[in-house]
């Protein structure tokens, strides 16, 4: 790819700039009740419940923010409606006029909502109910604190200039955790995002915890797995003389199945803890961006949430950890049998080769000793060819005396012999051939 072309498949500047206002915070008014839930949804359920959204929504009308793809605003009823679509899960903040008599209750409209609840596809995770109430409405705010439990967190927040009460209680009236912000001077924006902020704080705690009973799950089952590998490497480490290489291929092969099983874990659960671990960084980032001040008697929710949600975490992040030394040790262990194997494989070539190396010498022993008897035979018949011819040669006529004439015969036909032979040698030593006859 050249770089003009990888130039053209960059997303345009626009494009990357509008990355920064595609999820606006909803705005919020002194006094508003909020309704944010959270919902594990796939692509096309978000996408159904949202278009029941749109039509819910007061005519169809969309205020001028978001992308209308991963968030949006509507108009609902008296108030207004906020979705956001994310990677697992798809919030939904409905934001409307708050009961003048009760704390966590909206003036009118609830019905919608709970009847567009009841046909919504995909399990919900988070359902909070958040007050803002000015801190002047002594009445008011005397009944929401009754509401809450005596022991949830509160601080001053944003410089004293809001408090907040979160009961991190699912009350069983509405089944939803409760949030009451007083504000104490906040503007607009500033109130907005710290809505926005306390709202995802509760969305990322409860997405950080879905990593928690996995890894707890898996506790018992890696403590049983890594007492089978200990004994496989025990006995890998063991040097055992009569251990042969069937034994070495079977406990190899007894890894590579522990291999696949850590493999398989991995695979299935990783993700989720890494997603975990991911959120929990989200929550002490917004809890971080609360700049949290310590109300009298009171435990800031910071410390509330890390007494829990840290532990929890480090549970997470050693489960995974876990895994990852669990498979370098089963690489690691896999590499040394692998080895010893190897080092069998090559002893036993060496032996092999010993082996053949003494036959080959033995051949070569052999052979000199043929080529020596060849000579001998050959000398012999060769000189019994000249006494036959002497003998003929007598029989014609001339004075020769067969034994003498075979006996001056023996050197030249040993030394004819070992020539033949010495030739015949040095023909197949270089690759000479003699050509066949036509």
């Amino acid at each position: 790819m050249t770089a003009e072309s990888m130039h053209r498949s960059w997303p345009s500047r626009q494009t990357l700039n509008e990355e920064l206002f595609r999820r606006p915070p909803v705005p919020v008014p002194t006094g508003a009740w909020v309704l944010h839930t959270a919902y594990l949804q796939d692509t096309e359920q978000s996408a159904r419940s949202i278009e029941q959204l749109r039509r819910g929504a007061a005519a169809g009308k969309r205020m001028a923010a978001g992308d209308g793809r991963s968030a949006e605003i509507l108009r609902w009823g008296a108030g207004l409606l906020k979705w956001e679509r994310h990677t697992e899960f798809t919030s939904y903040t409905w934001v409307l006029p708050g009961s003048p008599t009760e704390p966590f209750a909206p003036d009118s409209g609830i019905a919608e909502i709970l009847d567009w609840q009841a046909r919504i596809i995909g399990q919900m995770l988070v359902a909070t109910r958040l007050r803002t109430l000015p801190e002047a409405d002594t009445p008011l705010r005397a009944a929401a604190y009754a509401a809450l439990d005596a022991e949830a967190p509160a601080s001053l927040v944003l410089d004293g200039e809001a408090e907040i009460r979160v009961d991190c209680r699912i009350h069983p009236d509405d089944e939803c955790t409760h949030v009451l912000l007083l504000d104490r001077g906040l503007g607009d924006a500033r109130r907005s995002r710290l809505v926005q902020r306390l709202l995802e704080i509760e969305t990322y705690r409860m997405l950080a915890l879905l990593g928690f009973p996995v890894a707890q799950s898996l506790v018992h089952e890696l403590h049983h797995l890594e007492e089978r590998l200990q004994v496989l490497v025990a006995a890998v480490a063991r040097v055992d003389a009569a251990a042969g290489a069937d034994e070495d291929r079977q406990r190899l092969s007894d890894l590579l199945a522990l291999a696949s099983e850590i493999q398989r874990l991995s695979t299935t659960h990783v993700f989720r803890f890494d997603a975990s671990l991911a959120y929990h960084e989200l929550v002490e980032n917004r809890l971080a961006g609360l700049r949290e001040e310590r109300l009298p008697g009171q435990q800031r929710l910071g410390s509330f949430l890390r007494r829990r949600l840290t532990p929890a975490m480090k549970t997470v992040g050693t489960v995974r950890q876990r895994l990852e030394m669990f498979a370098a040790h089963i690489d690691h262990t896999a590499s040394l049998l692998r080895t010893r194997v190897e080092l069998g494989l090559q002893q036993q070539n060496r032996e092999l080769l010993a082996s053949m190396n003494r036959r080959a010498a033995l051949q070569l022993r052999l052979q000199q000793t043929l080529e020596g008897l060849s000579v001998v035979a050959i000398s012999y018949y060769g000189v019994g060819l000249v006494y036959y011819l002497a003998r003929a040669l007598m029989s014609l006529g001339l004075r020769l005396d067969p034994y003498a004439a075979a006996g001056a015969a023996v050197p030249f036909a040993v030394a004819g012999a070992w020539w033949s032979v010495r030739r015949v040698k040095a023909i197949l030593r270089t690759g000479d051939h003699i050509d066949p006859p036509d």
